[in-house]
């Protein structure tokens, strides 16, 4: 009897933890300024974010509207999957930088080795949310 009586106040709590939605300000903050052309995944979607799983096309789809609204973004394409699907990176940097990706990609390289000599401060931040 006790091991049903855990069992089911287990199962409640994990179903509140299941149902919880996350509010956009904690992903989207209120001091941070935004371009209002660029749509919100959740007025792109329309649905709260983690309401429903997105599929492959779905995550794409709005990858691409990014893509063609902001002068600081662009896809590349670094291999296709089995299904034979474009997988990307969406890349996010100032415009100037855009021309010059493979000279970055080497910068972050060499300084990524111990001993190389290359100040911090000369090296762009780089983020990669794949």
């Amino acid at each position: 009897m006790k091991v049903i009586i855990c069992s089911l106040f287990i199962f409640i709590l994990l179903g509140k933890q299941i149902n919880a939605q996350e509010n956009m300000d904690y992903f989207l903050p209120d001091d941070v300024a935004f371009d209002p052309g660029i749509p919100t995944p959740e007025s792109f979607f329309h649905q709260k974010m983690g309401e429903r799983h997105l599929n492959y096309e779905q995550v794409l789809s709005y990858i691409n509207e990014i893509a063609r609204l902001s002068e600081r973004a662009v896809i590349s394409e670094y291999t296709r999957s089995y299904e034979n699907r474009p997988l990307v990176h969406l890349i996010f940097t100032s415009e100037e930088n855009h021309g010059k990706l493979d000279q970055l990609k080497d910068l972050h390289y060499k300084f990524s080795e111990p001993g190389a000599g290359i100040m911090a401060e000369k090296v762009p931040l780089v983020v990669l949310l794949g």
